[in-house]
């Protein structure tokens, strides 16, 4: 629906937890992808500020 939710400390660590259980190395946001706009400050508040690249917005993590 594009609600953005709030983020603190705790959603911060469960982020971490998570990509650390999926063993990623990046985040990915492709354009096109609805509510991109929503979803993209949502990752730069989970994981910092994200990168152009091409066609997407990418996260290091």
């Amino acid at each position: 629906r594009g609600d953005r939710p709030v983020i603190g400390p705790e959603e911060r660590r469960q982020a971490a937890r998570d990509v650390d259980f999926w063993d990623a190395s990046c985040v990915a946001l492709a354009d096109g992808t609805p509510h991109a706009e929503s979803l993209r400050i949502t990752l730069d508040q989970l994981y910092g500020p994200g990168a152009r690249i091409a066609d997407a917005w990418t996260w290091r993590v």
